[in-house]
Parts: structure tokens; sequence; C-alpha cells
């Protein structure tokens, strides 16, 4: 039995589970511009269909800031749990939180501002999650690129930003701002070191010990998911060709669309009996 096929068993058994997607690449095909990016209105309708069923609970975690994930997913239904800047930022109650002192939106803004001319150069893209900072180079030319990355790790070492290997030997650093700085697919991000979708997984499951943990994504950045969740036992699933460890199964796009109509169905069958 294939491993999706084992979470539709689940559902089938009146089994709990526990659907966590990344977006972009997962929910959404990778685009040129990330700004695209936006949820097929086919999709958003199944995933808060099934929303509503108790036997499974939904949450995204993102890269991406709330505010323009729900932009460009389009989803209102507050039973699907939504995680910004790769779970920095939560929604809760209609209302964005934040658990991370003003002084990273500082620090930021800084950097921001000292790279901001990056933006000039043709196909390089700079996002800005005020807590967080992403330069994109998707479009960009090999020349563009390499200028890119190196004036961005030139400008966090210019203004003395601290990064997580640093705060690993510093016994005093409670009460300083530490980052990490991580390559994704064509992107580099500067955010928070308490911004990690492993420990916001964690915290999910925690929050629902009596589903079953799964998690579906297709970046390096979701390493830390897929581990967390295979040390409570659960699925995990890799978007690509090949698959990448700890995931149990490669899977498309397309078969994730398939496999969550086959979940709303089983769910809807049971509601008619």
């Amino acid at each position: 039995m294939q491993a999706l096929d084992k979470i539709l068993y689940k559902i089938k058994e009146n089994n709990k589970v526990l659907l966590i997607f990344d977006y972009d690449g997962t929910l959404v095909p990778i685009v040129e511009k990330p700004e695209l990016a936006r949820l097929d209105s086919e999709t958003r309708q199944v995933l808060e269909e099934l929303s509503n069923c108790n036997l499974v609970k939904i949450a995204l975690i993102s890269g991406r800031d709330i505010k323009t994930l729900q932009e460009l997913s389009g989803i209102v239904n507050k039973n699907i749990l939504i995680y910004g800047i790769h779970g920095g930022e939560i929604l809760k109650n209609g209302k964005i939180h934040i658990n991370v002192s003003d002084c990273y939106k500082k620090i930021i803004e800084n950097l921001k501002n000292s790279i901001s001319d990056l933006n000039e150069l043709d196909g390089i893209y700079i996002e800005d999650k005020q807590y967080s900072i992403s330069v994109h180079y998707r479009l960009a030319n090999e020349q563009n690129t390499q200028i890119a990355i190196n004036r961005f790790k030139e400008a966090i070492k210019s203004q003395e930003i601290k990064l997580e290997s640093e705060q690993k030997i510093n016994i005093k650093s409670q009460n300083q701002c530490y980052f990490r700085f991580q390559e994704g697919k064509k992107v580099l991000e500067l955010l928070p070191n308490s911004f990690n979708k492993g420990s916001t997984v964690e915290s999910l499951i925690s929050d629902y010990p009596d589903y079953f943990p799964t998690y579906f994504g297709d970046d390096k950045t979701d390493i830390y998911a897929f581990d967390k969740v295979k040390s409570y036992n659960g699925l995990a699933f890799f978007i690509g060709n090949e698959l990448v460890q700890p995931a149990d199964q490669a899977i498309s796009i397309i078969e994730i669309r398939d496999f969550l109509k086959k979940a709303k169905n089983l769910t809807i069958d049971k509601s008619l009996r």
C-alpha cells in the first residue's frame, strides 16, 4: 500500500488525520514570478470542504507572510490553520500573531535598505516580510544571480547580523536577535532563528495529539518538517520526481489534488450514511 493510500484508509476507518501542507511547489506549481502563485479555485474548494470534516485537520505552513498567503490562496475557512514565515506568524481568531522581538524587524529593515538597489537587476526580486527577507533569482541570468548572492551575504556580514551558529557558542545569547540564513529553490532567505517549520509541526502535533500527522513539501526548508513528522511516526511526502529522505513517497501536485478529492469523497460518503 502506497503512503497516500494509508491516509485514505485511516479516514475510511474513522481515524483522525492531520494534513500539513507547504504552499509554493506543493499546492501550487512553482512560477517564474512569486506574486503569481495563485491557488486554483477547485483545489481551494476541496480543501475548505475537507476541513469541515471532524476527521481531518488541515494546516498550511509557508515561507510567505500570512497576508500574502491569504491573498494568493483565497482561503477564508477558519477551520484551516495558517502559518506564515515558516511558522513565525500564526493566524488566530482572524488576527496575525508574531512571537518574536521587534529587534528583528529593525534589523531586516536596515538590511533591506542596504540591498534595495538589487531590485534594479534584471530577474532579481526582493521580498520583504518585515521580520524576514528573501532574495529571489529564478528569472536572473548567471551574472546577476552571483551579484545578488554575493551582495546579500556581504550585507549580512557587514551589518554584523548574528547567525544561529554564533548563538550556539554564545552563552549570553538569550536577549539578542539571532537569525538563520537558508537557501531554497532559487531563493536566499534570512529569518529569525526561531522561525522553523519543524518546531511549528511539533506544536501542531502537540495541539492535535489524536490526529495522525502528515506533511507535504517540496523544498530544503521542508526537511525540518519531514524529520519532525517522522519522529512522531507520521508520513512525509516530497513533491518532486525523486524521493528525498526522510520522506516516505515522492508525489506530484496532480497526485496531491487527486488525493484531496478522494479524501473529500470519503468524508461525504460517511456523512450520508
